[in-house]
Formats: structure tokens, sequence, C-alpha cells
């Protein structure tokens, strides 16, 4: 179990409580693979941070430079494409570089690219797509055309709950 907190994160592991990082304000924590090896990304109050297995423990690994943001909602797609959502600026797209020390690249999406606006954006995974709640419609990332779309798919079955803002996977 991982614990965010203004003072770092932590590893609670049965009555053992372990930080990992004095980073404040630990946030989503998500696991992805680069060359093989797997990986932790960490949203916080400031930054982005990755973790590493070492002798079988999750341990502090490195802070992503080029990102100082508060970001609370985190998700990683199947191209690693990291896609975060801050409070009031919309949806940051990123890409880490090959050592994951800093950014490849950064996108912003927000009002000005079809969202109703720029605040409390929030982004979700349904089914490995990436899916954004705004309070009125849920939306995608079209990967084609590298744009933001209505989901409309997916609100027309949600039939009055198009308007949720969090989606929680419950797994099967």
């Amino acid at each position: 179990l991982f614990c965010g907190h203004n003072r770092g994160t932590f590893i609670i592991k049965g009555k053992e409580f372990r930080q990992i990082s004095d980073v404040t304000g630990g946030f989503a924590v998500k696991k992805f693979t680069s060359d093989g090896e797997e990986y932790l990304l960490q949203s916080t109050y400031s930054m982005l941070v990755v973790y590493k297995k070492i002798a079988g423990a999750w341990s502090y690994f490195k802070k992503v430079k080029g990102f100082i943001e508060p970001s609370r909602f985190l998700e990683i797609d199947h191209n690693n494409t990291v896609w975060l959502g801050h409070a009031v600026k919309g949806i940051y797209k990123l890409r880490l570089s090959e050592d994951l020390d800093t950014l490849a690249s950064l996108s912003k999406y927000g009002k000005k690219d079809g969202f109703p606006s720029d605040f409390n954006i929030r982004v979700f995974k349904i089914e490995d797509r990436i899916v954004f709640t705004t309070g009125s419609i849920l939306y995608t990332y079209d990967d084609l055309e590298h744009k933001i779309i209505p989901y409309d798919i997916l609100n027309r079955q949600l039939n009055g709950f198009e308007n949720a803002t969090i989606i929680s996977n419950i797994g099967e």
C-alpha cells in the first residue's frame, strides 16, 4: 500500500511503515514499463517522481526534470504517454526521456481544444483507453487525429451518468 502524504511517500506493508520519498504531497501512483523494467510514476504537489524495484522493494529512483506542476490525476496509456489532470490548467500530455530523467515532449489541452473549460478536467483509464471527465460529458483522445473528442459511444451508454467526475477501476 502506497501512502502519499505532506511529508513524502510511504509504503505500508503489514505493520511496517517505510518512507521511500521525501517529495511532499504524493497523489497518484501508476506502473509502467521501460526497456523491459517495471517502474512507478507518481504525481505530487509539485513534480513527477519515478520509483524502481530494487532488491524486490519499491525505492525512490529519480525526480523528472522539466515538469513542476501539481497534478492529482495521472494515467499512462499503452504507448507510455503520461496524461495529467491539473486543477485549473487543463490536461498535460507528456513523454519521458529514455533515461526517465526529463521530458521528451509536452502538450497541453484545455478549452481551446474542445473541453468546456480548463478547470477540473480529470483523467482516467477505461479498458486501456484514456478518458477525461469534466462534469458534463466524457471525452477521449483521438490517436489518429491527435485531438480531444467527446467519447460519444460511452456518453450514450451512460444515459444520464455522463456527467460523472470520478471513475474507479474495480477490475472485471
